[in-house]
C-alpha cells in the first residue's frame, strides 16, 4: 500500500491539478490557502497552464471526479488531483459504475443541495410529500445519482423525474415540478419565485485524490 500522506502533502505533491472552469474563485482560494502555492491567472482561451512544476487544467466541475480517477489510471506516473464541489463528489460516489474516489473538504461552505419549489405552488403540501406516506415527489435535477441514492436509502421521499445538465429551476418551472439543485446565496431562487423546501447536503470545495495513487488520507 502507498505511504499515507497528509492532505497538504497530497495537494502540494500533485503533478496536475484539475480546476472548475466556472466559479473558480472559492476553489483557487482554498487550494492556495492549503498549500501556499499560487495558481496563475488563466488568460485568453487557454485551458491549461504550467506553473510551480505543475499543470493546472481547467475543466467542467461536474466532470472532475471521474476525470481525476481516469487520469490516474491512464497515466499513473503523473499524480493528478481535482478541485470541485463536494456535491459532485457525492453525485459521482452514488453512480453505479464509479470506483472508490476519496475526497477531502477544504475551504469555506459554498451552499447546500436542496429541494426547491416554485412559491406559487402549495409549499407546505409539497414539503409534506418529502416524508413517507405520500407518492414520491418527482424532481428535476443535475444530480440524478444522488437523488436515486437518497430515495433508495429512504432518507427522503423523492424520485428522479427529469435529469438535466443545468438550469434545473427553468425545467422545474416549465413542467411545474420541484427540483434538487445547489443553493448558495439564494438570489437566483428569489429572482425566480422559488423557495427551499428541504436542505439535503452541505456543499464545500473538495480535493479529490484517488486512493490507488495516494494511499490512505489523514
Amino acid at each position: 500500500m502507498a505511504k499515507s500522506q497528509t492532505l497538504v502533502e497530497v495537494a502540494r505533491d500533485a503533478d496536475q491539478v484539475l480546476i472548475p472552469s466556472r466559479y473558480q474563485k472559492p476553489f483557487i482560494e482554498a487550494y492556495q490557502s492549503l498549500t501556499g502555492i499560487e495558481i496563475p491567472e488563466m488568460k485568453g482561451r487557454k485551458m491549461s497552464v504550467c506553473s510551480n512544476g505543475k499543470i493546472f487544467r481547467w475543466m467542467r466541475g461536474r466532470d472532475i471526479p471521474g476525470c481525476t480517477a481516469r487520469a490516474n489510471v491512464t497515466n499513473p506516473n503523473m499524480r493528478t488531483i481535482g478541485l470541485t464541489g463536494s456535491e459532485w463528489c457525492d453525485e459521482y460516489a452514488a453512480s453505479t459504475n464509479g470506483p472508490d474516489l476519496p475526497w477531502n473538504r477544504i475551504g469555506e461552505k459554498l451552499g447546500c443541495l436542496a429541494v426547491i419549489s416554485n412559491i406559487d405552488d402549495d409549499v407546505e403540501l409539497t414539503r409534506a410529500r418529502l416524508k413517507p406516506g405520500f407518492e414520491p415527489l418527482g424532481v428535476a435535477t443535475a444530480f440524478p445519482n444522488f437523488v436515486k441514492a437518497l430515495s433508495k436509502a429512504g432518507e427522503w421521499n423523492i424520485t428522479l423525474r427529469i435529469p438535466v445538465q443545468g438550469c434545473a429551476e427553468s425545467v422545474a418551472e416549465l413542467f411545474n415540478i420541484p427540483a434538487v439543485d445547489l443553493v448558495s446565496t439564494g438570489a437566483t431562487l428569489a429572482a425566480n419565485n422559488f423557495v427551499v423546501l428541504q436542505e439535503l447536503r452541505e456543499s464545500y470545495p473538495a480535493l479529490v485524490a484517488p486512493s490507488a495513487t495516494w494511499g490512505e488520507q489523514e
